[in-house]
């Protein structure tokens, strides 16, 4: 009997049970923070950043040399937007970036759409100075994601963010599982 329970106490003493618990402290992870107690990441290994898009090349080449732009995200518009008009490219923003029923809007009112990109060229300082209040797109604390009805939304900048921006919206259109330019404003 002796030598059951013997065994049974080795047997069971060799288990053992470990429980690790992530704990952080406020403000840790930034620049400079210290806290006595330890930090550890492990809160972060299941994130995923959503503004990374594996599933879909951003920019694609085309064997003739050509590019198609995908914009899965408000925050890949605005990159697209902002390179083009870095790149002075207007018929790869009128073609690619600007939604068909701004372009339309253009066409009625007897205008090229091209006008649209010599526009927003002209205020670019307001196009950057928006795009600066959000860098994250969408995922930029603090904006407001606005669903403005048939596949438009709005992303604002609102308060004192927004108090020196002539534009601090920018209203876009899913068209075709791709984020496109309705346009900007203030609202």
């Amino acid at each position: 009997m002796r030598a059951a329970l013997l065994i049974i106490a080795i047997v069971l003493g060799g288990c053992t049970y470990e429980r690790v618990v992530g704990r952080r402290a406020p403000l840790a992870g930034l620049p400079g923070a210290e806290s006595s107690s330890e930090y550890n990441n492990y809160h972060l290994r299941e994130m995923q950043d959503p503004t990374v898009s594996n599933a879909v090349e951003l920019v694609i080449e085309q064997p003739d040399g050509s590019v198609i732009l995908r914009s899965p995200s408000g925050r890949h518009l605005m990159v697209h937007i902002y390179t083009t008009i870095e790149a002075g490219d207007k018929e790869l923003f009128t073609d690619q970036l600007l939604s068909e029923i701004t372009r339309r809007e253009f066409y009625d009112r007897g205008y090229d759409p091209g006008h649209a990109f010599d526009e927003l060229v002209r205020r670019q300082d307001d196009v950057f100075k928006l795009f600066a209040r959000m860098p994250q797109g969408e995922y930029t604390p603090g904006i407001m994601w606005t669903n403005m009805g048939q596949k438009t939304m709005r992303l604002k900048v609102n308060g004192q963010a927004a108090r020196d921006l002539r534009w601090n919206f920018m209203d876009m259109v899913l068209e075709h599982g791709n984020w496109k330019l309705r346009w900007f404003g203030r609202s």
